[in-house]
């Protein structure tokens, strides 16, 4: 009996023995693949889910600053014309040719009828109409330069500096923008802090867009490339606008609601994928054993910089300057850098142009921007579902997909832009 009682012990600590053993092996696992990290660290968890929800929720002052303009910016009231001998005429937008040459040879004095439309725009402030019609259009194409100026300058410091480094920074100087040009008095004015404010967006957005692309992995990667799409912040600012009525009051509420969000960024952690690509494993540790805790995503695993030993990295005595150059230095590269900037620019055109349709199509600009975001959650939402359930449902099929659906409607509407000159 004592000797069976003694095998058994011996079987026990031997099995014990070699648990622990093999529990030792684990801890000292090598990897050599970024993906392999992040499938221990959870590359979804509730880590990732808040920052997913700190992008919806910044989108909003975002889509609010620079789509503003187009739409809710641009609805143009009737106007009160006072003419020379005293009496009081109504003109009914909008206004054409030949109510733009009444105006000017009767009208002393010109003010917009508020009550005639439900936002009060920058147009029926500063008057844009007649002669200043085309500022508006001003106004777009110095946000889109300084969109451009503002991601070629970000993509290059979240190269150099890290993803994370001027999100803090750039979202307060974002608000802040914002703010000044409730101030304005004039178009010009306005134009330029919305440029800056256009500048500040291109930079964030582009190192954000990356910082949530490294933070998971190759299958979730769609979900917080979802949350760029500004579903939820056309609903938002629809809400805004049908609630403040007036320009003024829309950005006020816009930064009110949206700042508590700068301080959300401070909780994101620097890209991990980024750390380790330029041989901070030290730092790439610590962020990944924070991201893993239990106050996140409670994957009970710790990292050392030997565990990252064999993930492919740049040396940073011989790092090289990338720049525009390295997307096109090599032919494989030069394709995917064009086929990318082809879909953007393509991409860019129908959006503008669904974008004129809407406003045609529909006398509120503000149920107008509620539609685009209901529409916009719908498609997103369908495209993540057929990602996850379908495998050959990849990412080229979506782009193929999505352009040819969107260039079909628009042939058929075609003819009803026969008056329209375009000018790239």
């Amino acid at each position: 009996m004592s000797a069976a009682y003694d095998d058994d012990e011996y079987r026990r600590g031997k099995r014990l023995a070699t648990n622990d053993k093999w529990s030792q092996y684990k801890d000292l696992v090598s990897y050599t693949h970024f993906e392999e990290v992040l499938a221990r660290i959870k590359p979804f968890g509730p880590f990732q889910i808040f920052a997913c929800i700190c992008i919806l929720f910044v989108t909003i002052e975002w889509a609010g600053n620079y789509s503003f303009v187009g739409v809710l910016g641009s609805v143009e009231p009737d106007w009160s014309c006072e003419t020379w001998n005293g009496t009081t005429l109504v003109i009914d937008a909008p206004t054409d040719d030949a109510k733009c040459a009444f105006i000017k040879s009767n009208c002393t004095q010109l003010t917009a009828i508020k009550s005639s439309v439900e936002f009060y725009s920058l147009v029926a402030a500063w008057k844009l109409i007649c002669d200043n019609k085309d500022k508006p259009n001003i106004v777009q194409l110095a946000q889109a330069i300084g969109a451009i100026l503002g991601s070629f300058v970000g993509g290059h410091c979240g190269d150099y500096f890290g993803r994370r480094k001027f999100f803090f920074t750039g979202q307060l100087c974002i608000i802040i923008t914002s703010v000044m040009a409730t101030a304005t008095v004039s178009w010009y004015t306005y134009a330029i802090c919305l440029s800056l404010n256009s500048v500040l967006f291109g930079m964030i957005e582009v190192t954000a867009l990356t910082l949530m692309m490294e933070y998971t992995n190759n299958k979730c990667r769609l979900i917080p490339n979802a949350c760029f799409q500004w579903p939820l912040a056309y609903m938002v600012t629809a809400l805004i606008a049908f609630l403040t009525k007036d320009w003024q009051y829309f950005f006020i509420f816009l930064n009110l609601i949206t700042s508590p969000i700068a301080i959300a960024f401070m909780l994101f952690f620097e890209s991990p994928r980024w750390l380790v690509a330029s041989d901070q494993l030290e730092r790439a540790c610590e962020v990944l054993n924070d991201i893993a805790h239990g106050r996140w995503n409670d994957a009970n695993v710790r990292f050392t910089a030997n565990d990252l030993n064999l993930i492919p990295r740049d040396n940073n005595k011989k790092k090289p300057f990338y720049n525009v150059y390295h997307l096109f230095c090599t032919r494989r590269l030069f394709r995917q850098t064009l086929l990318q900037f082809l879909s953007v620019f393509t991409s860019g055109l129908l959006m503008s142009t669904y974008s004129f349709t809407m406003k045609g199509l529909h006398d509120s600009a503000i149920i107008s921007t509620l539609f685009h975001g209901m529409f916009r959650i719908f498609v997103t939402v369908l495209v993540v579902i057929l990602d996850f359930k379908f495998f050959k449902f990849g990412r080229k099929i979506q782009l193929v997909a999505s352009l040819s659906k969107c260039k079909l409607p628009m042939l058929r509407r075609c003819d009803r832009y026969s008056h329209i000159g375009l000018s790239l």
